[in-house]
């Protein structure tokens, strides 16, 4: 069954989540998504200030274990397997741990056409009521098939999705994202960077995609608009080779894509 539902973050205040139970695995997900920044933060921790980026939490196994009625041992294998699922990034310090949740838009966005629409009404409890919810998603489903998303629409994750197919971004990309996102690469430059990794693999590829990602840094590219500048450049100067006769290697001898014989090397082993 697809389609969206909304949850509130109030549901906390409401005395059926605030029975005393231990959490299933499920429900501590559900809390983690809660309890995530909706957008970036600053407190004071001591006389340090901490900066909680959006999809973020600080917190301790102490408070988790607490919060969930688990022991130690099951909450670090919980959170070991989100890891290796690709779903948390975890930091931890004698101060505090930090929990990064991957893909974190795709829960809590609301701008594209597949996620949550805006709020229509409240009760007087703050619980979010919506009288045609289950016909929205129906027609929420139907605009994702017979229509395209446009370039203004589309997130970091509809590229991601749109090049790969896959719904989850896999968690060493993940990384790698963020670490473009906090040399100052804005949300244009990794969609365009994820469309053209895509145009080059079927699959998620980390080797290509930082191999794309550091050219066009080393390059001085920051925005989508230089990208296709650069890329409009480079297809001139190939072809201006190719009419020279001088483009005999195989990297673009069959009018493949940029950047296909890198993935062509990495499935081989050679890269």
């Amino acid at each position: 069954m697809d389609g969206w539902i909304k949850l509130h973050r109030k549901i906390q205040d409401h005395w059926i989540y605030q029975e005393k139970r231990k959490f299933s695995r499920y429900e501590a997900w559900l809390d983690m998504l809660m309890m995530a920044n909706h957008k970036s933060n600053k407190f004071l921790h001591g006389n340090e200030l901490v900066v909680v980026e959006k999809g973020q939490f600080i917190t301790s196994e102490i408070k988790l274990m607490e919060r969930w009625d688990w022991g130690k041992n099951k909450l670090r294998l919980y959170l070991d397997l989100l890891e290796k699922d690709g779903m948390i990034i975890k930091k931890s310090d004698r101060k505090r741990t930090t929990i990064t949740l991957c893909n974190y838009g795709v829960y809590h966005d609301s701008e594209t056409e597949s996620g949550p629409r805006a709020d229509h009404g409240r009760t007087d409890n703050g619980l979010i009521t919506d009288t045609n919810k289950n016909e929205k998603n129906v027609k929420n489903e139907k605009n994702d098939i017979s229509t395209t998303t446009t370039e203004r629409e589309m997130t970091v994750m509809d590229a991601y999705t749109k090049a790969f197919g896959a719904l989850v971004m896999n968690g060493l990309i993940q990384g790698y994202v963020h670490e473009l996102q906090q040399k100052g690469c804005d949300d244009s430059f990794l969609i365009e960077l994820l469309l053209e990794t895509g145009e080059s693999s079927a699959r998620p590829n980390l080797k290509l995609l930082k191999a794309i990602g550091d050219s066009w840094l080393e390059r001085g590219i920051r925005s989508r608009q230089q990208a296709k500048e650069g890329k409009r450049e480079k297809t001139g100067e190939r072809h201006g080779r190719d009419e020279r006769g001088g483009n005999s290697s195989g990297a673009n001898a069959a009018g493949e894509s940029e950047y296909a014989f890198l993935d062509r090397q990495n499935r081989t082993g050679s890269a």
